[in-house]
């Protein structure tokens, strides 16, 4: 269920505040900050249990969100848990930085569908915690979660 808060934050952060994106300058963003993130799991301790629970969670919940971004194409509803994405615990270290470029780029792959598609802010699909998002602001929400969250590593 949707937190009112979280709702208004997410309007204001995801939706309002880069309305004026296009497509293309998000698929440059998530080339670029994909670009960092896998700098940054590269450079991670990989003897380290939190820096894997740390990707492993970052490639889950970008998996998952892909799932909402193909109900806006028209494809089934996923999982409503991102447990189900995430790699599991004994994903070797050397997996995981191939795993999470791979997830990037089909992430960069919906996107230009939604591009091809004329996908607008109109179309919307639910988040558990911020309400209904448009496309632009999934995207966004993913990419910036995977950014903050691979700050933490190690």
């Amino acid at each position: 269920m949707a937190n009112p808060i979280a709702v208004g934050f997410a309007r204001f952060f995801f939706e309002k505040r880069y309305n004026e994106n296009t497509y293309e300058q998000i698929i440059s963003k998530l080339r670029e900050d994909g670009a960092t993130i896998t700098e940054r799991i590269q450079a991670a301790d990989s003897a380290n249990k939190r820096n894997h629970s740390l990707i492993t969670h970052i490639i889950g919940i970008e998996r998952w969100g892909q799932t909402r971004l193909r109900e806006i194409l028209g494809g089934e509803a996923g999982e409503a848990e991102y447990d189900s994405y995430r790699p599991p615990r004994n994903t070797k270290w050397a997996e995981l930085s191939p795993l999470f470029e791979a997830t990037r780029q089909e992430t960069i792959a919906l996107t230009e569908a939604l591009a091809e598609a004329n996908v607008g802010a109109d179309r919307k699909v639910a988040h558990d915690t911020y309400g209904a998002l448009s496309a632009a602001a999934w995207l966004r929400y993913l990419n910036i979660h995977a950014r903050l969250e691979s700050r933490k590593l190690r």
